[in-house]
């Protein structure tokens, strides 16, 4: 088993067509939210984008891992991953001591934008795969 991601793998796919535009906005967003908010706006922005790339990436990952197993399997992946990034951002939110110099709205407003960006782009390069499809295997 290869552990290099081919250029034509739907993997490598979804990692130029939904991961690097997000990653874009957000990283994009940070001199914007400084302009807004100082450097606390810039402080939550970076967060964002860390949250988001790493959030797109560990899903990216675990669709990896999961690919060939039977869908019970992919199922449970996607449910635990998902659960894992929810729990880890509440605990991020709730634990993050007053003394981080980070705008909570940017940080909001960056999550939210850049993970529009990321569903979107997500479902536009899912749509324009070329993946076979077996009913009834």
């Amino acid at each position: 088993m290869s552990t290099a991601v081919d250029a034509d793998s739907p993997y490598a796919a979804m990692v130029r067509g939904a991961l690097l535009p997000s990653a874009a906005v957000s990283l994009s967003a940070v001199p914007v939210a400084f302009l807004v908010a100082g450097s606390a706006g810039a402080a939550g922005a970076a967060l964002a984008a860390a949250v988001v790339v790493g959030s797109g990436g560990l899903t990216l990952a675990a669709m990896r891992v999961a690919r060939d197993a039977p869908p019970e399997v992919e199922l449970a992946m996607a449910m635990l991953t998902y659960g894992t990034k929810v729990v880890a951002l509440g605990a991020l939110l709730v634990g993050m001591p007053p003394s981080w110099d980070v705008s909570r709205t940017s940080l909001a407003v960056v999550t939210v934008l850049a993970l529009l960006v990321w569903t979107a782009c997500l479902v536009r390069t899912s749509t324009r795969l070329r993946l076979p499809v077996l009913v009834g295997a």
